[in-house]
């Protein structure tokens, strides 16, 4: 332009001497969205080895949906602010299992950590729905089965190890309910017993059906979210997306297509669409009129978004981790809220009261999936399979109908001739750990916390409104 006389030597010098702006370096390395960026990388390395991804060249195309990782940061900021903790938001697609949101409020220039892929803290009451899922899987009625609702309730059985005892998240006791009441309460004394009759055993093959992959050992005290090590907001999304897809279990995937320097395009079996029906539709349908409810009259009503939605809440013990896991028919959503890096209680911090999972959590959820979900406003499909209850008499449940008001006069106690033979009983037990499973078929592996030391998950396991314990023998003696 200078030598065109278009403009002065002296104005060229100064154009010259600015610079365009640009680092080489890192132009074609800068990148959104770090932490799903790392998760996708770390995938890359898993199949093609750390060579062919460090040479560079490859084109990936994935399945985040950038919309919604605005979105679900924008939630996190509107409900939490600078209060303190941390939040991490997951979202699948369950009708192939993409992940389309996967964001936090963490700062990638900070810790590298990935909140919502990575870290694994203990669910709380979101685990319940493993057990009513094999519960309703069995056939299990759920209006025409009651429990007796005790706090404190003591579990004496030598299968278990040591007596250990439960108390409900508000340490009252409600007397003879049925298990759609007990699932609205979110009542821990209930689902323990459910758990036992049900069996231990069955509850963690049914989380593993749903695609939880992180260590289980079968103990009664997993369906109270009393887990060794744990579980990420991956995780939950996937296993609720089983339900919302109307009984399919999808392997969880991020990538859609690799495009070599060459131009050559693959996409490995590890990343294909992969679902397998673990549950009828009837079952699914079922459990989504429970969770549907449990967010109109239940523990979840802050996380209504006006159109049909089903989720659960969960809160640990000493309110250390607080959830809200959830779907909709396009979208399944898990939400947590807690610090990243150690159990601190969240004591006082929502408007004076302590965090659980019908605070922020829900409250998270619902801003989010009301953005999420656009425009659709649907209903859940019919079943094509309805859901048919078979007779089922476990060793602390009762059969018959309860009314909408109120689950009393009804006898706990079941007639001699009704009560189960120890042959009709099914097996329980603690069920080894994951002998056969292949975590590989489902996400990366985990990471423990950051500084967390050698317990990422929360130490003692115990929930709150979800109380439980690790092992048998532990004392459940949840707060709030």
């Amino acid at each position: 332009m200078a030598k065109l006389n278009m403009v002065s030597e002296e104005a060229a010098d100064r154009a010259i001497a600015r610079g365009l702006d640009l680092n080489m370096s890192t132009y074609f390395t800068r990148r959104r969205e770090s932490y799903f960026f790392d998760y996708v990388k770390d995938e890359l390395l898993q199949e093609y080895g750390a060579k062919t991804v460090r040479l560079g060249g490859l084109k990936v195309l994935t399945t985040v949906d950038l919309d919604k990782q605005r979105q679900a940061r924008a939630a996190i900021e509107a409900k939490l602010g600078d209060i303190g903790p941390s939040s991490a938001i997951v979202t699948i697609n369950p009708r192939n299992g993409y992940i389309l949101a996967m964001a936090s409020s963490a700062d990638y220039g900070e810790s590298k950590f990935n909140l919502a892929a990575q870290g694994h803290r203990q669910p709380g009451s979101t685990f319940k729905v493993m057990a009513l899922m094999a519960a309703l899987r069995a056939g299990v009625d759920p209006d025409a089965t009651t429990y007796v609702s005790k706090s404190p309730i003591e579990i004496d059985d030598p299968k278990y190890g040591p007596p250990f005892k439960v108390e409900t998240y508000d340490q009252s006791s409600r007397g003879n309910i049925s298990l759609r009441r007990a699932t609205l309460a979110s009542d821990n004394s209930v689902f323990i017993q459910l758990a036992l009759d049900i069996g231990p055993d069955k509850v963690k093959q049914t989380a593993r059906d749903m695609g939880i992959r992180s260590r289980l050992f079968g103990y009664p005290a997993e369906t109270l979210g009393g887990l060794t090590d744990g579980v990420s907001p991956l995780e939950m999304a996937n296993a609720y997306a089983t339900i919302a897809s109307g009984g399919f279990r999808n392997r969880p995937t991020a990538i859609t297509k690799v495009i070599f320097p060459d131009g050559r395009e693959e996409l490995r079996d590890r990343w294909k669409v992969r679902h397998e029906r673990v549950f009828t539709d009837g079952v699914a349908a079922k459990a989504t009129d429970l969770l549907q409810e449990n967010i109109i009259a239940g523990t979840g009503p802050k996380a209504a978004i006006g159109c049909p939605a089903a989720g659960k809440t969960g809160t640990t013990d000493e309110f250390t981790d607080a959830w809200f896991v959830g779907f909709t028919p396009r979208l399944s959503t898990a939400v947590w809220v807690g610090y990243p890096k150690e159990r601190v209680q969240m004591l006082g911090l929502y408007y004076g009261t302590n965090v659980a999972g019908g605070t922020f959590p829900a409250e998270i959820w619902g801003a989010y999936m009301k953005e999420a979900k656009g425009k659709f406003c649907g209903d859940f499909a019919d079943p094509t399979v309805p859901f048919t209850a078979t007779p089922f008499f476990g060793e602390y449940a009762s059969t018959g109908k309860v009314s909408e008001d109120d689950d009393e006069g009804l006898d706990p106690t079941l007639p001699e001739d009704k009560k189960p033979k120890p042959e009709d009983k099914p097996e329980s037990g603690t069920g080894g750990d994951d002998e056969g499973f292949d975590p590989d078929a489902y996400e990366s592996p985990p990471q423990p916390s950051p500084d967390a030391g050698p317990d990422p998950g929360g130490g003692d396991g115990a929930a709150g409104e979800g109380g439980g314990a690790q092992a048998p023998g532990a004392v459940v003696a949840p707060e709030g």
